[in-house]
Parts: C-alpha cells; sequence; structure tokens
C-alpha cells in the first residue's frame, strides 16, 4: 500500500508550494515598500531667519522618529543654488539688501500619511511663526497606492491558497481511485472502520506538522541570511495552516465502503 509515498508526495509538494507562495509575497511586499519608500523623496521644507531659530526647530524634528536625516542650507548657499537653477542673472540688481533665509530641509520616513500629518501639525503647533511646506497631495497619493498594493496583495494570496486547497483534494480523489481495490481490500480485511479512520488522522496529523514545520523552517533559514535574524510572516503562516486545515477537513476518506 503505497501510503507513505502519498503522503510524502503530499508533503513535498505542499512544502514547494509554500516556498514559491513565500518568495512572491516577500517580493511583492519588497515592492510595495519600495513605492512606501517614495515618500522620503518629497522633504518638509523650514524656513527661518537665523541659525539659533534653525537650530530650534531641527533638534524638535531629531527628537521624532518620523525624520530619517535632515539638511541645513545656509542663506548664501540657498541663494547661489536658486541663481544656478533658474538663471537669474540679474538677482543681485533686484534683490537689494534682501536676503534669503535659512532653509531646513526633512527627510521623512516611509511612515503612515497619518502619522507624517500628526508631525506636521506638531511643527505647525510648536513653530507657528515660521514658513512649513509639506507635500501632502504626494504622501496621500502614496498612500492610497500602497493601500490598494496590500489589499490586491492579499488577495492574491487567498486565490492561490484556494487553488491549493483544490488542487489537494483532487490530487486524493486520483489516489484513492487509482487504489481503490487495495483500499477496499484493506476494508474487507476485517481491520474495524473506526482503527482506519484514526489511522487516517494520525496521517493527517503528520501532513501538517511535518509540512508546516519544513515551512517554518525555509522561512527562519532564509530570513536569517538575509536580515541576520528570524523574521516570520505570521499571516501567510496562519494562511498555510488554515489552508491545509481546510485540505484536511474536506478530504474524502479514505476507506470507505464500495456500494
Amino acid at each position: 500500500m503505497p501510503f507513505n509515498r502519498f503522503i510524502i508526495f503530499q508533503i513535498i509538494f505542499s512544502v514547494v508550494f509554500f516556498s514559491v507562495l513565500f518568495f512572491a509575497n516577500f517580493f511583492f511586499i519588497d515592492f510595495i515598500k519600495q513605492i512606501d519608500e517614495q515618500k522620503s523623496i518629497y522633504p518638509i521644507l523650514i524656513y527661518a531667519n537665523s541659525q539659533k531659530e534653525i537650530n530650534q526647530i531641527k533638534d524638535f524634528a531629531e527628537s521624532s522618529e518620523i525624520i530619517k536625516t535632515y539638511k541645513i542650507t545656509t542663506p548664501d548657499s540657498l541663494e547661489q543654488s536658486i541663481l544656478k537653477k533658474y538663471n537669474l542673472t540679474e538677482y543681485s540688481k533686484i534683490a537689494n539688501s534682501y536676503r534669503l533665509p535659512y532653509q531646513l530641509e526633512l527627510i521623512v520616513q516611509p511612515v503612515s500619511y497619518e502619522n507624517l500629518t500628526k508631525f506636521y501639525n506638531a511643527l505647525i503647533k510648536n513653530f507657528p511663526e515660521y514658513i512649513i511646506q509639506k507635500n501632502e497631495n504626494v504622501w496621500a497619493e502614496i498612500e492610497l497606492k500602497v493601500s490598494l498594493l496590500y489589499k490586491v496583495l492579499y488577495v492574491i494570496k487567498l486565490l492561490i491558497l484556494i487553488a491549493y486547497v483544490f488542487f489537494m483534494i483532487f490530487f486524493r480523489m486520483i489516489f484513492i481511485g487509482i487504489n481503490r481495490d487495495r483500499l477496499l481490500a484493506i476494508y474487507k480485511s476485517g481491520i474495524q472502520l473506526k482503527r482506519l479512520l484514526k489511522l487516517q488522522r494520525l496521517f493527517s496529523f503528520y501532513f501538517i506538522i511535518i509540512s508546516f514545520c519544513m515551512a517554518l523552517m525555509i522561512e527562519s533559514i532564509w530570513s536569517y541570511s538575509n536580515f541576520n535574524e528570524i523574521v516570520i510572516d505570521k499571516e501567510i503562516q496562519l494562511m498555510f495552516i488554515f489552508a491545509n486545515l481546510i485540505v484536511i477537513f474536506f478530504q474524502k476518506s479514505l476507506f470507505k465502503k464500495k456500494r
């Protein structure tokens, strides 16, 4: 009776399927994070008339985890940058004694739009007398795109797992069809059906435990080799376990009397 081969095939297919799902999920999430990191391209710009004032704002901003880094541009450097960018050859005649302010460029972390807005409002509240500019529309657009992509990813994972469940059940039906005479012979051999069903549940238990442990091991080894720490995607692991439980729950019984 090729029960062992049947269980081994199920486990191998399950682990291979999980590996493909895991790596596809990882690269898709990495792609989403790259889009989310575009928020850092659009900084918060703050203008003040003195070095002391700009340092006060900088110190406040540094206390927040939202700020990745910052850049202070002096009035002279800002003037040279504007002249170079816009080629204002007559600027010195127009400006006369006017002097540009200090510019503080705050590079933000790719956090949620809500947290970015909270930080910006905190700046406005604590430093209302300064010019503070943000790219609210761009942040909101990126946030919307990222949110949509995460929803798409979730739906894709569900569809793939549904396909996995149907394939595993279909494979079991093929196995039963091929080995019908052997299964019937076992049933008629005098072994109690209760004992046979207990053996079937034992096989199912082994399948879930072994496939889950191997999947967990693959994810742990891969994440540790890339991040020097073990990072487990709990959502995908739970979805994988739940899919296997569905397979076990809806599978056709191996031992059933032929009518």
